[in-house]
């Protein structure tokens, strides 16, 4: 009996371990898909922070070290990260039972073009926000000299990148996706990030090492203390 309640004595202390270590972490953000989560760890891990991911049913949250959160938020939102939700042309055009006039789907259908091409832009490396904003004028009748469409890129990216080369690519990507849309009818316009350079990879802080060392030196001392007693007190009887 003695062993069996030695034996879970030990397999508490450990549990209570492994709680203890785990409690120095806090949830950073939740309700990301895997592929968001996956792309914030990396960057997270990078930079020598201290970062994991948990699973849940139908979303992926992610706990950093506490000392370390308000450096994890400045570099994850430094890299646009998580990256923002943008609408596809199903939810734009998704019928709610009342027939739209034609102004309000004009109006959906460029905001819709507008978001796609958002998006697309968004999967280039280096980038952190990418907008379009598209004007298509309307065309009235017995109107024969109507502006011709346009489109405004906004792009802040990196500054470990240079994009300046891609700018034709853009605005041909751009131009090709909107009817009626000429090439030198596009702007791009790029800003480059200004994150700071303490944000930079960092070592992991001392004080986290130090503090776990602390908590693995207190439960080693109290098994230490408990199985000696044990001892003792078979001794004595």
């Amino acid at each position: 009996m003695r062993s069996v309640g030695s034996s879970i004595a030990r397999l508490a202390l450990v549990f209570l371990l492994c709680g203890l270590l785990s409690a120095c972490k806090v949830q950073l953000y939740g309700g990301l898909n895997q592929r968001d989560a996956n792309e914030m760890l990396a960057v997270l891990l990078h930079a020598g922070i201290d970062a994991q991911t948990i699973v849940g049913k139908e979303d992926v949250a992610i706990q950093v070290e506490q000392s370390q959160l308000d450096r994890a938020i400045e570099l994850l939102n430094s890299r646009g990260l998580p990256r923002p939700k943008t609408t596809s042309l199903g939810d734009v055009f998704k019928q709610e039972g009342l027939i739209s006039s034609p102004l309000e789907q004009r109006a959906r259908f460029i905001y819709a073009i507008s978001e796609e091409l958002s998006r697309t832009l968004s999967q280039l490396d280096g980038v952190i926000t990418a907008r379009v904003h598209i004007v298509i004028p309307e065309r009235r009748p017995n109107e024969q000299n109507s502006s011709p469409p346009s489109a405004a890129i906004f792009i802040k990216y990196q500054d470990d990148y240079d994009l300046n080369a891609y700018v034709p690519q853009i605005k041909q990507l751009v131009a090709n996706a909107v009817e009626g849309l000429s090439y030198d009818k596009v702007s791009v316009v790029l800003f480059p990030s200004t994150s700071r350079a303490d944000l930079a990879v960092k070592p992991k802080p001392v004080e986290d090492v130090d503090r776990k060392t602390l908590v693995v030196l207190l439960l080693v001392g109290v098994i230490a203390f408990l199985l000696l007693g044990r001892r003792r007190g078979g001794k004595a009887a």
